[in-house]
């Protein structure tokens, strides 16, 4: 789901895979031989609410709105980033999305089980 963990996690960008473009080939979004790979549905994920900033007192502040863009890179066609407006200015917000995302990934289960390899 998270491609480049340390890149998703320094922009709040998670990175994934759009399968249309990898031939709804799971196998073939691994980029490390052991990765699991699951499925999300971009419908689900633009659907995603609940990813706000509160202040002090827990009113929400801010609503971010969760969207998937096309991002297309030299080595991989198929990327996509899960991006927000506004962006996120904290990381409790970024932590509501991974969350999000993740209760999406657990519905859906694995597509290819982590381990070590295909």
């Amino acid at each position: 789901m998270f491609n480049d963990k340390a890149k998703s996690t320094a922009e709040k960008r998670p990175s994934v895979d759009r399968a249309k473009l990898r031939g709804h080939d799971p196998h073939a979004a691994k980029t490390e031989p052991t990765q699991g790979i699951v499925g999300l549905v971009t419908e689900a994920v633009r659907n995603i609410s609940g990813v706000t900033r509160t202040d002090t007192s827990g009113n929400v502040v801010t609503e971010h709105a969760v969207d998937v863009i096309y991002d297309p890179r030299e080595d991989n066609n198929a990327h996509a980033l899960v991006t927000v407006a506004p962006v996120f200015e904290s990381n409790r917000p970024f932590e509501r999305l991974k969350d999000s995302l993740a209760r999406l990934a657990e519905k859906g289960g694995w597509l290819v089980e982590p381990g070590g390899g295909d």
